[in-house]
């Protein structure tokens, strides 16, 4: 399992937190138990979510990444920047 940088909130129930990724087509929306974040920095709201890297291009500088959760108005998989995915 690898992680992916993101920014978090608290969600609309208690037993979750809304996620933002930002991947290399804009930022996108999902969720997940809170147990998941691995919190960088609580006041900013960031931190990191756990991944399945399925792809890698690195000749563009991305990786197509499967969220916990499906992202709202998408699927699980996302191209996101490599930089942003640490393993």
């Amino acid at each position: 399992m690898s992680l992916l940088k993101c920014k978090f909130e608290p969600g609309a129930m208690k037993h979750e937190v809304a996620i933002y990724v930002t991947g290399v087509d804009g930022i996108f929306e999902s969720w997940t138990d809170p147990r998941d974040i691995e919190v960088e920095d609580p006041a900013s709201g960031s931190g990191f979510v756990p991944v399945r890297v399925i792809n890698e291009d690195t000749i563009k500088n991305r990786a197509l990444v499967e969220l916990p959760v499906e992202v709202i108005m998408g699927g699980r998989r996302i191209w996101v920047p490599l930089t942003s995915v640490r393993r």
